[in-house]
């Protein structure tokens, strides 16, 4: 089982319903959101944050669990912007 990971939102793209995550060993993932509205720049998240596809996470900020689908891990800031702006058709 991969290992969980806290993670920093570093962007979010209501458009898309995405956030982008910043975890602590300085890699960004994207993943699809449900709700993005519940999340803010500078919550803490928790969970297999590195792992594509759906999984539970954890907002720590807001004590809050959410499902959702990492899209892209291991991004640089650049990356993560062009999966944040863009639905992958």
């Amino acid at each position: 089982m991969p290992n969980k990971t806290n993670g920093t939102v570093i962007d979010i793209s209501q458009n898309c319903g995405r956030i982008a995550v910043k975890l602590d060993n300085g890699n960004i993932s994207v993943m699809d959101i449900y709700n993005p509205k519940s999340f803010e720049i500078g919550h803490i998240i928790y969970g297999q944050l590195d792992v594509l596809g759906g999984n539970f996470i954890f907002n720590k900020t807001t004590q809050a669990e959410y499902f959702a689908y990492v899209e892209a891990t291991c991004c640089d800031h650049e990356t993560a912007q062009r999966h944040l702006l863009h639905t992958l058709n």
